[in-house]
């Protein structure tokens, strides 16, 4: 990729990003003020889920500035792995966000206390919702543009968080229309806790699937069958183009957006080093191009 290519698109990537730090921010403490002035379990709940936003997208900041940088003396495979490592992070924030929120919402079923009403959650919900959805759409167009991983799964995250919204808006509707319709106090108190509940369980799944698929990779686990079913695709057509040997070993692991190839062919002792060396490269400069980001090692074994 030219060098002012990948130039504009680390400042889109950048710039995206921040869009997501700023309205985290606002969302989170709009939630957090709300849910101290009208004491709604729920709200502190989405407050937190923001606030682990924030400081995901403030890694991911950094994530995007390091990923191609080159290895170094203290990092000799590269800066890959951080980007899995602030994913399972951000999950761990919101799974123990979740945790304490359905601790004090059991508790606020317990012993109930008036709740301030509801339209002022409303409101406030609402309001997140369409915005919410409206930055993941745009989030979701500038991955596709660029292809990042890292906006992809932010834009997926904004989206979802944004119908999570638009359903507390609901439900806090109902329980504000229960109220005056005169339903009884328990009923109407009833609803923040269990939407609590009932939020914290919905918001744990996709951290917890974030977790496993990131620790996979922090612990260089095989990336899975349809990645190695197309790099062992690859190699065995690039095999057969440059007449080579058979594969004597190919080993496969994935660290966020980038994929390490580690592939050893059967030489049959007629070529050159020098033309080994031309293959080992050619090869690196066919996988980048069909594979992506990749991090090749080849050698050639008797």
């Amino acid at each position: 990729m030219p060098a002012d290519t990948m130039s504009s698109t680390l400042e889109q990537e950048i710039r995206t990003n921040r869009i997501s730090i700023y309205a985290c921010a606002i969302i989170g403490l709009a939630s957090f003020l709300v849910g101290v002035i009208t004491d709604s379990v729920t709200m502190m709940l989405d407050s937190s889920a923001w606030g682990a936003g924030v400081i995901s997208s403030i890694l991911y900041t950094h994530i995007i500035k390091t990923l191609d940088k080159s290895p170094d003396a203290k990092y000799n495979f590269g800066y890959s792995k951080y980007e899995p490592l602030v994913v399972t992070v951000e999950g761990l924030l919101i799974l123990s966000a979740c945790v304490l929120s359905v601790k004090f919402a059991i508790q606020d079923l317990v012993h109930p206390e008036d709740p301030s009403g509801y339209i002022l959650m409303i409101v406030v919900t609402g309001i997140t919702g369409i915005a919410s959805l409206a930055i993941g759409l745009h989030t979701r167009r500038v991955s596709r543009k660029i292809r990042s991983p890292i906006l992809a799964s932010s834009g997926l995250s904004w989206c979802t968080d944004g119908l999570a919204s638009l359903g507390l808006c609901a439900g806090f509707s109902i329980g504000e229309t229960l109220a005056r319709f005169g339903a009884s106090r328990t009923m109407v108190h009833n609803i923040d806790p269990i939407m609590a509940i009932v939020l914290a369980i919905v918001l744990m799944l996709p951290p917890a699937r974030m977790i496993r698929s990131n620790m996979l990779d922090l612990l260089d686990a095989n990336p899975g069958a349809a990645l190695e079913a197309s790099v062992r695709e690859f190699v065995e057509r690039f095999r057969a183009e440059h007449g080579l040997g058979e594969v004597r070993r190919l080993r496969v692991r994935k660290a966020g957006r980038k994929v390490f190839l580690n592939l050893g062919f059967i030489s049959d002792g007629t070529r050159t080093m020098r033309e080994m060396d031309q293959i080992a490269h050619e090869f690196s400069s066919q996988a980048g191009r069909e594979l992506g980001s990749v991090d090749v090692m080849v050698y050639f074994d008797t």
